[in-house]
């Protein structure tokens, strides 16, 4: 979906940068954040089409992150793709897509798998 925004919450600069690199050549204009308190902040002002979350980042992680965006009415509507090492556990990815999340994607992340989500909740 060309002209989508996508906000990639990631506190890793190494998986950041290969996220911004392969969502600008897709076609989609990145913003970033290091931790999940610049995440909220960004979600609000910048109204991203959809958010790649790490789990573990700093000052909010991001449990709490999409915690935070479900209860606000301004960012209740964005999908959100989790993106963590920890989503192969079954009894937490359930956790996460009850709190929220749309997807639970394993890292390393199979560019395929991701491009086909992120494909899903551009419309």
């Amino acid at each position: 979906m060309p002209d989508a925004t996508v906000l990639v919450v990631e506190d890793n600069d190494d998986t950041r940068t290969m996220l911004r690199t392969m969502l600008k050549v897709y076609g989609y204009a990145v913003i970033e954040a290091a931790d999940g308190e610049k995440a909220v902040r960004l979600a609000l002002e910048q109204s991203p089409h959809i958010i790649l979350l790490d789990l573990k980042i700093p000052v909010m992680d991001g449990t709490e992150v999409t915690n935070k965006l479900r209860s606000l009415q301004e960012t209740q509507h964005i999908p959100i793709i989790i993106l963590s090492a920890y989503c192969n556990d079954f009894e937490l990815r359930r956790k996460l897509l009850e709190a929220g999340a749309n997807e639970c994607l394993t890292k390393p992340v199979d560019i395929d798998k991701l491009r086909a989500a992120l494909k899903s909740h551009s419309n």
